[in-house]
């Protein structure tokens, strides 16, 4: 029986594995359902994107957000927050229709917070 469990759980972290794409030191799910916070500070979904990908962050208190996407260059290419926002979830839709192919940077600053995500954009 504990031969069967262990292969089961060895199983289960194969599917994982496969499922699962590490970012940063965090999870993201790769899964075509949408994911949940959990224990994340700031993710986007679906990633790579076609146009219209979501930015998602938590936050722990009320703070002063910016949120900015930039392309490799460094160049901003979409303003998405600058206001002081509650605790909670939050979440922005960036529609890069008018973006060309590439790799981009969503930059989060939340008081103290500063995090950044790559995100690919695939036409």
């Amino acid at each position: 029986l504990d031969r069967l469990h262990n292969e089961s759980k060895a199983t289960e972290w194969v599917e994982a594995s496969v499922l699962t794409t590490v970012f940063e030191e965090k999870e993201l799910t790769t899964k075509t359902e949408e994911p949940t916070l959990k224990d994340e500070i700031f993710q986007v979904f679906p990633n790579p994107f076609n146009q219209q990908i979501s930015l998602r962050y938590r936050l722990s208190k009320r703070v002063r957000v910016v949120l900015n996407v930039y392309d490799e260059r460094g160049t901003r290419v979409g303003a998405l927050v600058d206001d002081d926002q509650n605790a909670g979830n939050h979440a922005v839709q960036f529609n890069g229709q008018f973006l060309s192919e590439g790799v981009y940077f969503a930059r989060l600053s939340a008081g103290e917070l500063q995090k950044s995500i790559k995100m690919v954009l695939k036409q």
